[in-house]
């Protein structure tokens, strides 16, 4: 499965910088928020980042251009129903991910890999609604549960194997508080 677009559900800190990434790098990136202002934040981090990064001439106003022409920001989360990946960057609260993940289940393809970028969360909590979310993506690590099926790894692992950016796959046996 070839990944081409990629949604990114939250526009904090983490899945702006996500978003930004994933841009970069040629994926067709969708970002979604709950609010407004949330949205704006978000959209302006990255935006923010490009500015800089231009500015100190590791990007040109070219390449900032086509950036942006591959990143786009949304509040309606069914928009996400045509993404091959879609990352979740929300708040690390179990309970709203499985809403998440169980909203995502019935909007996108069962082709879409459903991945999580929680850093305190076990993603296995969430894999019990929707079997499809057993990989904690980071942007260069790629942890699969011990339920995860071989064959969400390759693409997950894929999708981080564009310039600049490298995986590496663990296994999440346990977490420990």
């Amino acid at each position: 499965m070839a990944i081409k677009k990629v949604g990114v559900v939250g526009g904090g800190l983490m899945g702006s910088g996500i978003a930004q990434t994933a841009a970069q790098v040629g994926y067709d990136v969708l970002m979604a928020e709950v609010n407004q202002e949330l949205l704006d934040r978000g959209i302006g981090r990255v935006e923010g980042a490009w500015k800089m990064l231009s500015g100190k001439g590791r990007i040109t106003e070219d390449q900032a251009g086509e950036y942006r022409g591959r990143f786009r920001g949304t509040l309606d989360l069914e928009e996400i129903s045509d993404r091959d990946l879609v990352i979740e960057a929300i708040i690390e609260n179990q309970d709203e991910k499985r809403k998440l993940f169980a909203q995502l289940d019935k909007i996108t393809s069962k082709t879409a890999l459903l991945v999580s970028n929680t850093s305190s969360l076990p993603i296995i909590d969430c894999e019990k609604e929707v079997p499809r979310t057993s990989i904690d993506f980071k942007a260069s690590e790629v942890t699969r549960s011990i339920s995860t099926e071989s064959w969400l790894v390759l693409p997950a692992r894929a999708s981080t194997n564009r310039p600049r950016l490298e995986s590496m796959i663990c296994d999440r046996r346990s977490v420990c508080c």
